[in-house]
């Protein structure tokens, strides 16, 4: 799912963009014309050659069923890095597949200089924006003051939920605006959002980078206060009642950052920035 999605960029996926349209398509239709080549060349190929992609799609197999058991470990994911181990095996079945269809050099030289093409605009239409500098911001209605002191170094200044206190349905978007200041350079942190119900349990979450993909805090200037909304979904299978949105900042491994008041008074490791009603 998130290999079709969107596109990663930086360590460990740190911003994130949506993928055009046709992007998910046509590479759906790389794998599905493969795996129909695969069954036309077969028979026709050696013992050797069948030998070697059966490995390779016993290779397949096994990074799938791990995929299952962490899905199942962290119930569910969306990452698209988790693929990365089985490209080169992709790759080759693919070329097979493509190459059974269209044995040619002619048509192999088109169809990569047809990839490559694809390839590029995809770069200057997606990845070329997040290049031309942070986009003007749509301002918020009511942000609250906050002042909140996340660690050594890090201040929520401001913030506002667009959906605090009404009463929605479930799948109901909202968003989440944050306006923060490094007082200090900072390392890289990540923004964990909690939605709880009125037992305390999660019922949905999300984690990044505070400026939402824009880029990591330790590259954030001193001083300079850094905005950005935040998507908040409400699932679709949420039970009615009362839900908050908790918001807390982890360092690299993990760990909570401890929050403070203007006042130095302790908040623990997550505060509420607003709450709703699901019907």
């Amino acid at each position: 799912g998130g290999l079709q999605e969107g596109i990663w960029l930086g360590e460990g996926g740190a911003a994130h963009t949506p993928s055009p349209p046709p992007a998910p398509f046509e590479l759906a239709l790389r794998g599905v014309v493969g795996a129909l080549g695969l069954g036309v060349g077969w028979r026709r190929w050696s013992r050797d050659s069948r030998r070697l992609l059966l490995w390779l799609i016993a290779h397949l197999g096994l990074l799938f069923v791990g995929w299952m058991q962490w899905s199942l470990t962290v119930l569910g994911t969306g990452q698209g890095r988790l693929i990365f181990p089985a490209l080169p095996a992709l790759a080759v079945l693919m070329a097979a597949g493509w190459r059974a269809l269209w044995p040619s050099r002619r048509a192999a030289m088109g169809m990569l200089l047809g990839f490559a093409l694809f390839s590029a605009l995809v770069l200057a239409a997606v990845v070329g924006p997040l290049y031309r500098g942070r986009p003007a911001l749509a301002a918020p209605v009511a942000a609250v003051d906050a002042s909140w002191q996340f660690g050594d170094g890090l201040t929520l200044l401001r913030y506002e939920f667009t959906r605090n206190e009404e009463t929605v349905a479930g799948g109901t978007p909202g968003e989440l605006y944050v306006e923060w200041l490094a007082t200090q350079p900072l390392p890289d942190l990540r923004m964990r959002l909690h939605l709880v119900d009125e037992t305390g349990a999660v019922v949905w979450q999300k984690e990044g980078t505070p400026s939402a993909g824009w880029d990591t805090t330790d590259v954030w200037p001193v001083g300079e206060p850094i905005a950005a909304w935040h998507r908040v979904v409400i699932p679709v299978e949420s039970a009615a009642g009362w839900h908050r949105l908790l918001l807390s900042v982890v360092a690299r491994d993990g760990d909570p950052l401890p929050i403070r008041g203007p006042d130095g008074t302790p908040y623990g490791d997550q505060v509420a920035v607003g709450g709703l009603w699901v019907e």
